[in-house]
């Protein structure tokens, strides 16, 4: 019993040693596996959730083109863009998207309507740039969303319409859709 003891004893600094390396081990192991989650949440993120989008994806361009069609077909049903007039496209300042039923776009763009015969002039299929147009009082910002489902027979469901600053837009949003 002597040697039993003798040997325990002796073999007490390497049980704490291993415990020790055992105790670090499985910190260690925690430590990584909460990097990873956190990786795997940023990488995969909240379902549902909104976030950049890309402004220069096919996705997204023909997003903006959609919603811009829809802009004027609305512009001539509300009866606030007559044939002298022009739809004035400014610059995308952001899109967000989320996973919905499809893909929703939320759409920021420069947007207004003038009456100005230059611009007129300088517009194709009544829509005209915001850089040739020198009516740009009649610019403002607004927001547009858009869901893309493309297994649909109807690919595009048109949302809400927000004016952010500038010219009110939203009433012929809203009366152009009846």
């Amino acid at each position: 019993t002597n040697l039993l003891h003798l040997l325990s004893e002796s073999c007490q600094p390497i049980y704490r040693k291993m415990k020790q390396m055992i105790l670090f081990f499985l910190f260690m192991g925690l430590v990584a596996s909460e990097v990873k989650l956190a990786e795997r949440e940023i990488v995969m993120g909240l379902p549902g959730g909104i976030y950049e989008g890309e402004l220069h994806s096919p996705e997204t361009r023909e997003a903006v083109k959609q919603a811009l069609g829809e802009f004027k077909l609305r512009a001539l049903k509300s009866g606030r863009l007559g044939s002298s007039d022009s739809v004035i496209v400014g610059d995308v300042i952001d899109v967000k998207t989320q996973v919905v039923a499809g893909q929703k776009f939320i759409i920021t763009v420069r947007l207004g309507l003038t009456s100005d015969p230059d611009c007129k002039a300088k517009s194709q299929d009544g829509f005209v740039s915001a850089r040739v147009c020198s009516d740009n009082e009649n610019l403002g910002l607004h927001k547009v969303e858009i869901i893309s489902q493309p297994w649909m027979a109807v690919k595009y469901q048109f949302g809400e319409f927000e004016d952010v600053e500038g010219p009110e837009l939203k009433s012929l949003w809203v009366d152009g859709a009846n």
